[in-house]
């Protein structure tokens, strides 16, 4: 997958079955340290302040910090001080997007289970139904 950092495009590979799964216990283990306190959502909030809370604590602050970490540990090759004096926080987002999409290419299937749990026979094609997923894809991939 290609991304940009600052002007520059760089390369990262896909990781391995093994890999992957190494990769994906750091991303629990960074979730489920850096946001504890948004795991206790009290019911009745509404969203918007639910949103507020969530953006003014500590954990949301540390947020970016934590995914640039994890995109390095995703693509150790990477020149990360040459990033790092050039790249957007959006560039980082981008990136990571592109990083959750190739460590979760079956996001879309657990969608579609998720959708028949409740009731709802979802369109058929995962493609169909989070076409999102495969931006840039051909379709049947």
């Amino acid at each position: 997958m290609i991304v940009q950092f600052g002007d520059k495009n760089y390369q990262i590979k896909p990781l391995t079955v093994l890999l992957s799964r190494e990769w994906k216990k750091k991303l629990v283990d960074v979730f489920k340290s850096t946001l504890p306190g948004l795991q206790e959502t009290k019911s009745g909030r509404s969203l918007e302040s639910l949103t507020i809370a969530a953006a003014t604590s500590p954990a949301f602050v540390d947020l970016p910090s934590q995914i640039t970490e994890l995109i390095f540990a995703y693509a150790p090759e990477l020149p990360r001080e040459e990033i790092l004096e050039s790249v957007l926080e959006s560039q980082l987002m981008g990136a990571f997007h592109k990083i959750m999409q190739e460590a979760f290419p079956y996001t879309p299937v657990l969608y579609w289970f998720s959708q028949m749990a409740k009731g709802i026979m979802p369109s058929f094609g995962a493609q169909t139904v989070l076409p999102e997923i495969y931006e840039g894809q051909p379709k049947g991939k």
